[in-house]
């Protein structure tokens, strides 16, 4: 098996991942992949297509319609944005905590500026989180968190500059680390029972009227549809319910079956290109740049480690970034 094979099939497994394949189904279908590709002699992309590709043909053909109609297509709920802002929140929080730590003094002082800039800041953390995960679905609920969390950032600012400087107490700078840590472990392990849109089900027929409004929202927030699509659809199902006079409960199921089929017939969506590991990293790497800039000019002018340090991790996020961009733009030639 060439590198590129073992490159399509790791791609194949994070495909199915991103779509709610349980592991179950998906070692059966790496398992076919293999031993097709073995008898044939193809390489998967050959036979299969890409991994993108192929990940929303086994979804439609293996998961039952049902079950499909109720979630996500990329099987986040809500809950699992929190999940992930709160686990990158905390990823954050103790990097910083220990950038500080190797910075300063063991013990800080508290100062009225220090604890409400820091809660804020941490606030922004979060919110910003939660915009960057919805971007990838939602991009206008996304870009509403993410200015939710610029303001918290400059009210952050403010706080640590203007609020009074009178020490209250000394407390350990790998405090924050523990903040962090408690994020972390509370979106990874904490449980929640997501109903889903299962709902619509379960509220039985629905007028016209109604069936028409859910059509849309369906369309573009379970199933990825753009906007302007999924009102093209909808205005043809009115069209014909108009013409036809009948109820389009009638002619046309559940709205949730509905959406379904009708989302089945478009491109699959993709995955933003901002949401890839790669570029997810270089967004990491670029924050903890910055925030060492910040910490070098601000309190340790005379640490040329930190400043040199800070400058590596920065030409390393912008040469992954550029990285990153020259593959999304490869592949949208290809399509």
């Amino acid at each position: 098996m060439t590198e590129t094979d073992k490159r399509w099939e790791a791609q194949l497994r994070l495909a199915l991942a991103d779509r709610g394949v349980g592991y179950e189904v998906a070692d059966e279908v790496m398992e076919e992949v293999g031993q097709h590709c073995a008898d044939s002699g193809e390489s998967p992309e050959a036979a299969f297509g890409t991994a993108e590709e192929y990940a929303v043909a086994v979804v439609r053909d293996r998961i039952p319609e049902e079950e499909r109609a109720g979630r996500r297509w990329d099987a986040m709920s809500f809950q699992d944005h929190v999940d992930g802002a709160l686990i990158l929140t905390g990823w954050w929080t103790m990097g910083a905590g220990f950038l500080l730590w190797g910075a300063v003094d063991f013990m800080t002082a508290l100062t009225w500026g220090g604890l409400v800039g820091t809660t804020l800041a941490l606030l922004a953390t979060i919110t910003g989180s939660l915009g960057y995960s919805f971007s990838g679905t939602r991009l206008s609920a996304g870009l509403g968190w993410i200015g939710a969390a610029l303001g918290l950032a400059v009210a952050a600012g403010l706080a640590f500059v203007l609020l009074p400087a009178t020490e209250l107490g000394r407390v350990p700078v790998l405090l924050l680390s523990a903040v962090g840590a408690a994020a972390f472990a509370w979106g990874f392990l904490r449980k929640h029972d997501d109903k889903g849109e299962k709902t619509v089900a379960a509220r039985g027929p629905l007028g016209r009227e109604e069936w028409l409004r859910e059509l849309p929202r369906l369309l573009k927030e379970l199933h990825g549809v753009p906007s302007a699509r999924a009102k093209e659809i909808t205005e043809d199902a009115a069209r014909h319910v108009r013409e036809t006079g009948v109820e389009p409960q009638e002619e046309f199921g559940p709205v949730h079956h509905y959406a379904l089929r009708a989302a089945d017939g478009e491109p699959a969506p993709q995955q933003r290109w901002w949401l890839r590991s790669g570029v997810s990293a270089a967004g990491l790497m670029l924050a903890v740049s910055i925030g060492a800039f910040v910490l070098h000019f601000s309190v340790l002018t005379a640490s040329t480690w930190v400043l040199i340090g800070a400058s590596l991790v920065l030409v390393l996020a912008l040469v992954l970034f550029v990285a990153e961009l020259a593959e999304h733009r490869d592949r949208q030639a290809e399509r």
